[in-house]
């Protein structure tokens, strides 16, 4: 009895070894997407690993920059990245786009620019990266207003804003808007700012 059991499991494990491999995972990248649905996901990843896991500390976010091989931008551009108030950028190189990252000096925002897609389905997967940092933070609930329309330097702009206000600290606000151009592409803007008044 003992040998027919024995037989019986030799032949099922043979069968098994003999038996063509599992198919291989998909890639990681989703084929449906375009261009620049996959740039605002970059974005996105570049915000959440630099403006939400390292800013405020300068240390981090400059080890950062460097392991990105980021190239610093001249104070001008650095100037305009950060509509107007002082603080360094850099290019961030890229497969899929080419994007801005700035600091304001002191820290008080950090901003992650660049040409790519914004709509409803941007829309959610900020607020869900948004809403996954803030958890742990101790940053009491989020306040979530109407998306709105409006005006950014002359632009067609649709701002999404994310605010926090923990109790005994600085208040946050995490932006993400959007920026018609005149060529018919969207320029994506990604903020965290720090000590909102």
């Amino acid at each position: 009895m003992r040998r027919l059991i024995l037989a019986a499991a030799l032949a099922v494990l043979s069968s098994r070894a003999d038996a063509a491999p599992p198919p291989a995972p998909p890639p990681g990248a989703a084929p449906d997407l375009t261009p620049p649905q996959m740039a605002a996901e970059e974005m996105m990843n570049l915000f959440n690993d630099i403006c939400l896991a390292r800013f405020p500390n300068e240390d981090a976010v400059g080890m950062a920059v460097a392991a990105r091989k980021a190239v610093p931008l001249p104070a001008a551009a650095s100037k305009a990245a950060l509509l107007g108030r002082s603080g360094a950028a850099w290019a961030v190189p890229s497969g899929n786009g080419h994007y801005v990252l700035a600091v304001e000096m002191p820290p008080r925002h950090c901003v992650v620019t660049g040409p790519a897609a914004e709509d409803d389905g941007v829309r959610t997967v900020f607020g869900m990266v948004v809403t996954s940092f803030a958890k742990g933070k101790e940053f009491g609930a989020l306040a979530q207003p109407p998306v709105r329309e409006g005006k950014v330097n002359g632009q067609d702009a649709t701002i999404q804003i994310i605010a926090a206000a923990p109790q005994g600290r600085p208040r946050q606000a995490f932006v993400n808007m959007s920026m018609a151009n005149a060529d018919g592409t969207t320029t994506l803007r990604l903020t965290r700012e720090l000590d909102v008044k």
